[in-house]
């Protein structure tokens, strides 16, 4: 479940903090490419990635992990608070 992300800073901040991809340089078809590259020319690195991913997907991106996330995001909305605390664990307020 290795990625490569766009420089969306999101996700930007998720692959660097989990260690499951490349983030490529621009938006451009080169960079995306030469990110690519990087994954292709390391493949241990890569397989490496993968169970890094497999593993944040259990842990994180299931409904026992993500319910108290998405009940907050709820309770949020409700009380008129329309950007939330928390969103993946991290604050955004």
């Amino acid at each position: 479940m290795h990625q490569v992300s766009t420089p969306n800073p999101l996700y930007y901040r998720f692959i660097n903090k989990t260690g499951c991809g490349v983030t490529a340089e621009s938006f451009s078809a080169k960079a995306m490419a030469t990110a690519l590259r990087k994954l292709l020319d390391q493949p241990e690195e890569t397989r490496l990635m993968g169970k890094r991913g497999y593993k944040v997907a259990l842990r994180d991106f299931r409904w026992e992990s993500a319910r108290d996330e998405l009940l907050g995001l709820y309770n949020d909305l409700e009380a008129g608070n329309f950007l939330p605390r928390k969103l993946h664990g991290e604050e955004y307020r």
